[in-house]
């Protein structure tokens, strides 16, 4: 008699693992489920984006901002996992604080100059964590020769013609988009990321968004 009801047992422990895995399973998809104004807002207008093909992420931030510097340790590694229908854009803007402008500019030196990806992290790190006050072009050529990087050419990469141009594109794309605050992430034009989440939040959200982008392409071919 003992054997058939070890065989009951299991079945039924087995039975009610299921049931739990499958209301698990049923409470996370609702919980995934994204709801307009409490997940994203829409952006209205849409704006057009550089390439219709890609699913486009903007990341609006300043490295004077601590909760930039907060957020990144979650936005570089989603970053890195894109599937390549996606196009990371990150987008420097000083917002109208004129201790962030030459902040701005400094990012795009150093995209220029090949020494972002070594020192981005660094750089944040330095204003917000060792509060060092790098708001002039002089005391950011100062920090970035301590970097190893050649100051006297970044110095001219500062204030040359081409990062320039795109520290004022970028402070013109962020009005376009009415970006109010650091961080912000607007996904292929359309949809604003809530940002009254918590950063541990945000990359979950993103992947929604830019699953529900992928999804639109999808049925607009059909």
């Amino acid at each position: 008699m003992s054997r058939p009801n070890g065989v009951r047992l299991k079945r039924l422990a087995a039975w009610t693992v299921t049931v739990v895995l499958s209301l698990s399973a049923m409470l996370a998809s609702a919980q995934a489920q994204l709801v307009a104004g409490r997940d994203y807002r829409d952006i209205k207008p849409p704006q057009l984006t550089a390439d219709k093909t890609k699913i486009e992420v903007i990341e609006f931030f300043s490295y004077g901002c601590h909760s930039c510097a907060d957020f990144a340790p979650f936005f570089g590694p989603w970053e890195s996992k894109q599937a390549a229908d996606v196009t990371v854009v990150r987008v420097p803007i000083s917002l109208g604080h004129p201790q962030w402008e030459p902040l701005v500019r400094t990012y795009y030196a150093l995209l220029m100059s090949g020494d972002l990806k070594r020192l981005d992290k660094s750089l944040f790190d330095a204003i917000n964590t060792q509060r060092r006050n790098l708001t002039t072009d002089a005391e950011i050529v100062k920090w970035v020769g301590q970097q190893g990087v050649d100051g006297a050419k970044f110095a001219a990469l500062l204030k040359s013609f081409s990062v320039v141009s795109k520290a004022a594109e970028a402070e013109t794309t962020a009005k376009r988009y009415k970006v109010h605050q650091t961080p912000t992430v607007v996904v292929d034009g359309k949809y604003l990321l809530a940002t009254n989440k918590a950063f541990s939040e945000w990359p979950l959200l993103m992947d929604q968004l830019v699953g529900k982008v992928r999804a639109e392409k999808s049925t607009a071919k059909k």
